[in-house]
């Protein structure tokens, strides 16, 4: 009979928990098979964009998919799809669907209500019977969940009401006829018709020149 040495021991001691191991990295390379395809290929929401509100029409917003996605259904207000501005919801017209031919990586949003400020919260949110609807083309599955993405409106520069400003310096036009008869044969005075004033600090300059000049003047001369 052989006899197990220590030596034998040692070996068989470093061996099994190598065999552990190797198990343990096997049974972890089938679970991620099993797993990977359910979440891979699944389309998410990445973004959304606010449009400038545009006279006459409603408001839009855009919706950035991760990949190419279509819905065979139609999505309806509430049930599918809703949208909130500062808290308050707002009604979104239906999406029509989207054939797989279609698939495409966003689609806009209309809904109602008054045109948006600047600076508004805008919030889109697609339901968890939304999700089950819209479907990655590359591989047909539907988004994991539901998923709501937030932005603020930002006007454009041209869009944003300017404030009035004025300098000091400024001439203000008085629009209005004056009592100074006019020699053209008509009731109000052509050229008077618009008489510019002078704002009051460059009135005040004015008068200060005047009598500083008037003054220098009658100052008299150093023998």
């Amino acid at each position: 009979m052989h006899m197990i040495t220590s030596k034998h021991r040692i070996s068989m001691k470093t061996v099994c928990p190598l065999r552990s191991r190797t198990i343990f990295c096997i049974a972890l390379v089938f679970l991620f098979a099993v797993v990977a395809p359910v979440t891979a290929g699944a389309c998410t929401l990445t973004k959304i964009t606010q449009y400038p509100p545009e006279p006459g029409l409603q408001n839009r917003i855009e919706l950035t998919f991760s990949e190419a996605a279509y819905w065979q259904t139609a999505l309806e207000d509430t049930i599918h799809l809703w949208v909130t501005v500062d808290g308050a919801s707002r009604t979104v017209t239906t999406v029509p669907a989207r054939a797989p031919g279609n698939a495409g990586t966003t689609v806009d949003i209309a809904y109602g209500g008054d045109s948006l400020t600047d600076g508004q919260a805008v919030s889109v949110g697609i339901t968890d019977a939304g999700a089950t609807l819209i479907r990655s083309a590359g591989t047909g599955q539907p988004m994991a969940a539901g998923a709501t993405r937030s932005t603020v409106c930002c006007l454009p520069p041209a869009a944003r009401p300017v404030p009035e400003q004025r300098s000091p310096f400024d001439i203000i036009y008085v629009a209005g006829p004056i009592s100074t008869p006019v020699n053209d044969g008509s009731a109000t005075g052509g050229l008077f018709d618009f008489i510019p004033i002078v704002s009051i600090p460059v009135s005040i300059l004015i008068v200060s020149l005047v009598i500083l000049a008037y003054v220098s003047r009658r100052r008299p001369p150093v023998s």
